[in-house]
């Protein structure tokens, strides 16, 4: 009886993050087939610790204020369209401030957003300043 469920491989991809010097999250390649033909793909783990519900590697939006001069993350926003994440300081919309992180690196600038994790895509969640309680709004722009 063939095996339909075959480990290949087990890899680290060579790809860093944006700014970390940190490798990407590990990929199983799998095959799975019944002499007849195969699939290959990949699977990527989360953490299970993880609290958002994309990847540490996935991109994410932040501002050049957050991350040069430290200004915190007052404004989280997750966006409907594709899931995505904003991080931001609310100081600036101007695209030329604009700039891509991990969703690892947010966690790791400011562990208080894990607080907002669950917030669902098309909602932002503002606070007035680190510690205080998100107030959580439905974003028809998000």
């Amino acid at each position: 009886m063939p095996e339909v469920f075959a480990p290949v491989a087990v890899s680290q991809s060579p790809r860093r993050t944006f700014r970390s010097a940190e490798w990407r999250l590990r990929f199983v390649r799998w095959q799975f087939g019944s002499g007849r033909g195969a699939a290959i793909g990949e699977l990527a783990f989360m953490p299970s610790d993880w609290p958002f519900d994309q990847a540490p590697n996935v991109a994410a939006v932040t501002t050049r204020h957050v991350l040069e001069q430290r200004l915190p993350i007052l404004c989280v926003t997750h966006y409907s369209d594709d899931h995505s994440w904003g991080f931001v300081c609310g100081t600036t919309d101007a695209a030329e401030d604009a700039r891509i992180i991990a969703m690892k690196e947010a966690l790791e600038i400011d562990p208080t957003l894990r607080e907002g994790a669950d917030l669902a895509p098309g909602w932002t969640a503002r606070r007035e300043r680190v510690g205080d309680v998100w107030r959580r709004v439905l974003d028809e722009q998000a």
